[in-house]
């Protein structure tokens, strides 16, 4: 049951000045089954943890063929991380639909940013260095022609 609660000894005031609730509020919906988007999330991060891992495993079979070598295995992995990392930050917006304690969900608010941020965080990165990288060594090929 849910109830208004005085906050500091002070009543709330409505647009009409006073401290009764008007009649026409629509009624609370508390909404507890998440079902189909749990179902969705979890799927979504699957498919991106399965992706990523597939990917990974593909540059590590084909790490000595000249394709892969000239795109840098280490920042394809760098990638494939940041990927996965990012794809695994949907399980925590999952779980609040399985009435877990309010430690837990706590934790879980706290992992969505950090998993995003950190996953987003590797992946520019590798885009950035390998960007610099292709910057220096054809600055250098400038020079020495």
């Amino acid at each position: 049951n849910i109830t208004w609660k005085t906050v500091l000894n002070r009543k709330f005031i409505y647009a009409d000045g006073t401290s009764n609730p008007p009649d026409n509020l629509p009624p609370i919906k508390i909404v507890s089954n998440y079902t189909t988007e749990v179902v969705i999330t979890l799927t979504l991060c699957g498919i991106t943890l399965i992706l990523s891992i597939g990917c990974t495993v593909w540059t590590y079979i084909y790490r000595k063929t000249k394709v892969v070598r000239a795109s840098q295995p280490f920042f394809l992995y760098m990638l494939c991380i940041g990927t996965a990392l990012k794809g695994a930050s949907l399980t925590p917006l999952s779980l609040e639909a399985f009435h877990l304690g309010q430690g837990i969900l706590n934790g879980t608010c706290i992992s969505y940013p950090w998993l995003t941020s950190l996953g987003s965080f590797i992946e520019y990165s590798a885009l950035f260095s390998k960007t610099m990288r292709v910057y220096k060594v054809r600055r250098y090929n400038l020079m020495i022609e």
